[in-house]
């Protein structure tokens, strides 16, 4: 198994408006990886695929503040992902 990070963003996940301003009321970070697995039991269980997670925070807090909690829950969400697909067949 090989994989890389492809994707890191942060985006907006909810709106609020105060006063007839709108602004961000949760932020998102959102975390893709590019897998490659390799069966060499059984070949046509290879594959190549993208799996994207993601795990959101509040406007008031910064990403730097958050970063360390988001990566490891968004992390432990993609690991489950990716064992899931690489051994459902088991």
């Amino acid at each position: 198994m090989t994989g890389k990070i492809t994707g890191y963003a942060i985006a907006p996940a909810a709106v609020s408006s105060v006063g007839g301003q709108s602004a961000a009321a949760i932020n998102r970070l959102s975390i893709t990886v590019q897998v490659s697995f390799i069966n060499t039991q059984n070949p046509k269980q290879d594959f190549e695929q993208s799996f994207s997670q993601f795990a959101d925070f509040p406007a008031t807090s910064t990403l730097s503040s958050e970063e360390g909690r988001l990566t490891r829950e968004i992390q432990d969400k993609l690991t489950q992902d990716i064992f899931n697909r690489c051994f459902s067949n088991w």
